[in-house]
């Protein structure tokens, strides 16, 4: 019996060795932690997504790390996180961006509140990821934090007891903030299209450990805004087009716009390619920077000198402003079920957690523009041009040069009649020429220069009718008249002559 007491007690102690052994090297209760971010998502353990066509997308990065317990055999405690070198140079911290709290005992502390307390506070940073270089002298005071000058790839933090035997119950603590920008040249296409996450940060779980995988998956979310711009002649500006029957137009401009607090801007313009199709896009296409991913964005098309269409469920509709709001960028991704892997393992955050429907219209936008023949030579010809012309039944029945002119040239009488008596009276003479001859030259010239007239002597939609002697019919009577008058005159002037004569 005494000897299984023995043993028991021999069992006992052995654990209790190990146990002290474990905590030496332990040294103390530890907290490590770190969440990468976005304005638009949060995930401790799963996938971030970021927007790298919005300026306010930012990825940040937030590290906790509380030391308390320092015992007496402790020499130090370090905590490492750096990424990994696979994808050199593809993320780093942003320059000037990294903001450190130091807190003791839950009250913020300084370098020398620390070393006061009996902990000499160290910082490293890294730019390849191996070799480190301090920096505690180079931090920067600023009201509540310190600021690290720069910009780097990985940092590491040292805690070491000015006593080596101390015993040490107080808190340490470490907060650090800090932005971090992404090279997309350097990153895989995969990783370019949203398809896969970029590589894993890595932090030291406890302290004096090598720094591993945090399983936080970074997407680079780039959405793509895409239309057709289709044109159609109508036959008249009733009409309305039909999509199937229209064909696609080159060289449209069309705006991204970008709806902010202070107004609308153009974020990107880019013009219909030979399939009528216009695309804003980092992957292919045309690409586009926004202020704010929280900012609504619309597709702008510039008609020229056509009318629009906005075309919906293929039924097209007139508008004067062809304008279709797209939603968010957040909406345009989500309702594009492109990047369903990137979204599996997210939160999002307000109010990017609300799905807009605007996002739908992001890749399926259509318009038609149509215009139509003002005077155009398949319509208007032939309801005009034959009812006011008339040319076969119009022109005849003015002219009728057989009728007209014979009857003013006639006159052929007249004129021996004159020249004979020109010794005894000149004066009667002449003016019988004149009158004769004038009415004549009248006549022929007023239809030589109205034969070819639309509307001319005699026509009933002439606008000059009421300036125009009388038809030509009614004018040789005339003309035939004045002749006989003239006959007798000259006749009765012949006789009295002869009769003075005779007498």
């Amino acid at each position: 019996m005494k000897k299984l007491v023995n043993g028991v007690i021999l069992l006992l102690l052995s654990l209790s060795t190990i146990s002290v052994a474990t905590t030496k090297v332990e040294a103390l209760s530890s907290s490590q932690g770190a969440v990468l971010s976005t304005p638009e998502t949060n995930s401790e353990f799963g996938h971030v997504l970021y927007f790298p066509n919005s300026e306010s997308s930012k990825i940040n990065r937030y590290s906790l790390n509380r030391a308390r317990k320092f015992y007496s055999s402790d020499l130090k405690a370090s905590w490492t996180t750096l990424i990994p070198q696979e994808q050199e140079g593809s993320q780093k911290i942003e320059m000037n961006s990294f903001k450190m709290t130091l807190s003791y005992n839950g009250t913020m502390a300084t370098k020398q509140d620390f070393l006061d307390h009996g902990i000499a506070f160290h910082f490293y940073i890294t730019k390849d990821g191996t070799n480190f270089t301090e920096m505690t002298d180079l931090m920067v005071p600023q009201e509540g934090y310190y600021q690290i000058p720069g910009e780097f790839i990985g940092y590491r933090y040292e805690m070491i007891k000015t006593n080596p035997t101390a015993t040490i119950e107080d808190t340490f603590q470490v907060e650090a903030n800090c932005l971090v920008d992404v090279d997309l040249t350097k990153i895989t296409q995969d990783q370019f299209a949203g398809q896969a996450g970029l590589e894993n940060w890595l932090d030291s779980k406890s302290p004096n450990e090598q720094p591993t995988s945090n399983y936080q998956n970074v997407f680079a979310i780039q959405p793509t805004i895409s239309g057709q711009v289709n044109y159609q002649q109508l036959a008249a500006e009733t009409d309305s087009p039909v999509w199937d029957s229209s064909n696609a137009i080159e060289g449209i401009t069309v705006d991204l716009l970008e709806d902010t607090p202070t107004g609308e801007r153009i974020a990107a313009s880019t013009s219909t390619d030979a399939q009528g199709t216009f695309t804003f896009s980092a992957l292919s296409g045309k690409n586009f920077s926004i202020t704010d991913t929280n900012n609504q964005l619309s597709v702008r098309v510039r008609p020229k000198s056509y009318k629009g269409w906005l075309v919906q469920d293929n039924t097209p509709t007139a508008s004067k402003n062809l304008v279709v709001n797209v939603g968010r960028l957040s909406d345009i991704a989500r309702q594009s079920g492109a990047y369903a892997l990137a979204e599996s393992k997210t939160t999002w955050l307000a109010p990017f957690d609300e799905v807009l429907e605007a996002g739908k219209n992001a890749t399926n936008s259509k318009f038609i523009l149509t215009d139509f023949e003002t005077t155009p030579p398949t319509t208007e010809p032939s309801t005009t041009e034959p009812s006011t012309t008339e040319p076969s039944t119009t022109e005849p029945s003015t002219t009728e040069p057989s009728t007209t002119e014979p009857s003013t040239t006639e006159p052929s009488t007249t004129e021996p009649s004159t020249t004979e008596p020109s010794t005894t009276a000149p004066s009667t003479t002449e003016p019988s020429t004149t009158t004769s001859t004038t009415s004549t030259t009248v006549g022929i010239v007023t239809n030589k220069n109205n034969t070819n007239r639309t509307g001319g002597l005699g026509s009933n939609n002439s606008t000059d009718q009421r300036k125009l002697p009388a038809t030509g019919s009614q004018q040789s009577f005339l003309f035939i008249g004045l002749g006989s008058l003239v006959l007798l005159i000259a006749a009765s002037l012949l006789l009295f002559a002869n009769h003075k004569k005779v007498d």
